[in-house]
């Protein structure tokens, strides 16, 4: 336990973190952070955390082989204090767009249902900021992006953290916005409700109400699912705006 509190102090330190990445670093701390030992365990998750916040060592740890599905691994776990650390390691290194396709492959094997109803704003703020990433990928990975991607949402827009549901609503409309497949599959997980909630929510800010009314636009061009627009609530809510102008 000495040992990983050593290496997660060093991976904090700007002038350390360059040794840490060589010579099989990354994977060691992997290791430490499946141990069986809860506080060996949450010094390597962290440590990898650490690692991933500058930007030039991102693409550098994602070619670290197994890294990836690791840390998706560590997501899983029982330990919020891990979870919470490698959910945050996700979403720094999501921000790489060459590995795209594979956030995207493994973000079912993530227990978004477990994730999203924790009320812990890390967490859940994680796992929007992780959707709102991956939600740039290309129609070659759009499926199942979209079968897994909706019914998160519909929790994260509920959740009781306004920096929550702010990011919730960008990733709706980034998923809205190009593909039919992708707004089918939100208004059918009931995202509609709380987007509207949201734009009609005086007491929001300026980001959020953004974020639903691109949601809205987006979904709007549904060809599927339009008669879920064409109804007297989101008419009003869309309107309402529109009226309010000088």
């Amino acid at each position: 336990a000495l040992a990983a509190a050593a290496l997660l102090a060093l991976s904090a330190k700007e002038s350390t973190r360059a040794a840490l990445m060589s010579g099989g670093g990354p994977f060691r701390l992997l290791e430490l952070a499946a141990a069986s030992d809860a506080a060996v365990a949450r010094c390597g998750v962290a440590a990898l955390r650490n690692l991933s916040e500058p930007e030039e060592t991102r693409a550098q740890l994602l070619a670290e082989p197994g890294l990836l599905q690791g840390l998706f691994n560590l997501a899983c776990a029982d330990d919020p204090d891990v979870q919470r650390d490698s959910l945050i390691a996700l979403m720094l290194l999501a921000t790489v767009t060459s590995h795209r396709a594979a956030f995207v492959q493994l973000l079912p094997a993530l227990p978004f249902a477990q994730l999203c109803g924790t009320c812990l704003v890390e967490i859940e703020h994680a796992c929007a900021r992780l959707l709102f990433l991956v939600a740039r990928a290309g129609a070659d990975v759009s499926t199942t992006l979209h079968e897994v991607a909706g019914q998160p949402l519909r929790e994260l827009l509920c959740s009781e953290h306004a920096v929550v549901r702010t990011t919730a609503a960008q990733a709706a409309g980034r998923l809205a916005r190009h593909h039919e497949a992708g707004r089918v599959a939100l208004l059918d997980a009931g995202v509609l409700h709380p987007l509207l909630r949201l734009l009609e929510d005086d007491a929001a800010d300026e980001a959020a109400r953004r974020g639903a009314a691109v949601a809205m636009r987006g979904l709007a061009a549904s060809s599927a699912r339009h008669e879920s627009l064409v109804q007297p609530k989101p008419l009003r809510a869309l309107l309402a705006p529109v009226v309010a102008l000088p």
